[in-house]
């Protein structure tokens, strides 16, 4: 049995197909080995159907992918739970591993998983119809809409007239996946295993690195690697990704966490990620890779937190000098409800002096320490 199985589902029937296919070719470059099987499934833009590939080394080019497709799918709505838990059973049986690690791939946006496809369910657009709006610069994919699993950043879809919000969509199914569906997934993945969780879950999509989104995985997976912030138009460097496991397959989870956020972080710093304007200067770069397992002791800090706040909410001195400007100073993300929860403790301690709040809020910053024993957050 090989050491990992590197599975990536690509929900590419919406803007970002183009993305899909470059995010393929960079699986290609590195590709399947003795010790590794790079296994991939995507959906593109329009009906017609899906392919799951096993990827061979080799180079990028029109006909590169041909030879590696292992089976043709029809139709697939991969928003759909059923068709992601198919996936996964299928690489299971077909590529058995010591150790899986499952990349969901699309746009992401956090714990606000309510519907905001519901407006253009009405819209009749078909392949052809959109096929032409789909395109990585100008307004759409290099302007705004980034990878931000399985829908767009709510923000961004609000400003956009619904003729051009349907591209978006699975063209079929104007569907999503939301989280409490990705339990789901992963709980039926953790049956189809043996009863062994999955090793490592990472988001490629925007604004999936959460406590609300990662609880959702605990006791179903070991390490969640994902982004706070929109990433940008590039999303993950599955070359750069590959090379690191291929050289080292014996590697642990939490080495393969640190490997990816290394790597994407490394991607920007040598200036790769700014092709075709997808990364800027200013643009804020977040990956962490956070051990699940630990995540109830950080909720249990975070509610000790929340009754410190509504307490200093009675105590007017408190509130004015520590709460209120911490929650206007505190880092927040491309939904401004969204919040760096570091950042915040950070500020609470420094304004609140000595007492609860400042206890409570010290708590939880050090389960946040990055590599810490007991911490939560492996590399980021």
């Amino acid at each position: 049995m090989k050491p990992w199985t590197f599975l990536v589902y690509l929900a590419g029937d919406n803007n970002l197909d183009a993305a899909a296919m470059a995010d393929l070719m960079e699986m290609k470059a590195v590709g399947s080995s003795d010790a590794v099987d790079v296994v991939a499934q995507i959906d593109g833009l329009g009906d017609g159907g899906a392919r799951r590939y096993r990827l061979t080394p080799g180079p990028a080019g029109p006909t590169a992918l041909a030879g590696d497709v292992v089976a043709v799918l029809p139709e697939v709505n991969t928003g759909d739970p059923a068709a992601l838990v198919d996936f996964i059973a299928w690489a299971a049986e077909a590529y058995p591993s010591e150790r899986l690690a499952l990349v969901l791939w699309n746009h992401g946006a956090g714990w606000k998983d309510d519907d905001v496809y519901a407006a253009a369910r009405g819209a009749s657009l078909n392949a052809a119809d959109v096929a032409g709006a789909v395109v990585r610069s100008g307004g759409h994919r290099q302007a705004g809409w980034r990878r931000g699993l399985f829908r767009p950043v709510p923000a961004d879809v609000l400003t956009v007239p619904p003729a051009q919000r349907a591209i978006l969509f699975d063209d079929t199914s104007r569907d999503f996946l939301d989280n409490r569906e990705l339990r789901a997934v992963l709980e039926r993945a953790r049956d189809l295993r043996g009863g062994r969780p999955v090793d490592l879950v990472g988001c490629d999509a925007c604004l999936m690195s959460m406590v609300e989104v990662a609880y959702q995985m605990h006791g179903l997976c070991r390490v969640f690697v994902g982004s706070q912030e929109v990433e940008p138009a590039t999303g993950w460097p599955y070359h750069d990704v590959l090379r690191r496991l291929a050289a080292d397959p014996a590697q642990p989870t939490d080495a393969l966490g640190r490997a990816i956020v290394d790597a994407y972080v490394d991607h920007a710093d040598r200036g790769h990620a700014t092709a075709a304007g997808a990364f800027r200067p200013d643009h804020l770069l977040t990956q962490s890779a956070v051990r699940v397992d630990r995540l109830p002791a950080l909720v249990a800090r975070i509610d000790d937190l929340a009754g410190a706040l509504v307490g200093a909410v009675d105590d007017p001195g408190l509130y004015t000098t520590a709460v209120a400007p911490a929650a206007r100073r505190v880092r927040k993300f491309r939904d401004a409800q969204y919040v760096d929860l570091g950042h915040l403790t950070t500020l609470l301690v420094d304004a609140a002096g000595p007492g609860p709040l400042a206890d409570a809020a010290g708590a939880v910053a050090a389960l946040l320490a990055v590599g810490t024993p007991d911490g939560v957050v492996t590399a980021s």
